[in-house]
């Protein structure tokens, strides 16, 4: 994995940690550092892909808007992550 992919690895499960304790602000701090390598990361993304991505991102953003942080945690933890890293997986494949 790159230094990208592991930084938003490690902050996406930080991220979603803070929000399950109630950390609230801390969480959606490390949310907008996250949202700014998310976004380069957009760019990458095979066109086969960029739908199913596009769609995630619009629930994480809608949990968001509803102040749902469980559900956001639960997003960033167990299908985003998981998303990010089937695309590193492509990334590297076709390198």
């Amino acid at each position: 994995m790159d230094g990208n992919l592991t930084l938003t690895a490690s902050g996406l499960v930080a991220i979603a940690d803070a929000l399950r304790m109630g950390l609230e602000a801390e969480g959606n701090e490390r949310l907008a550092q996250q949202y700014e390598i998310l976004a380069r990361k957009l760019a990458d993304i095979p066109p086969g892909h960029q739908a199913g991505f596009t769609a995630l991102l619009q629930k994480i953003l809608a949990a968001q808007s509803r102040q749902d942080v469980i559900g956001l945690a639960d997003l960033l933890e167990y299908e985003l992550l998981p998303q990010l890293r089937i695309l590193q997986l492509l990334a590297e494949t076709t390198q």
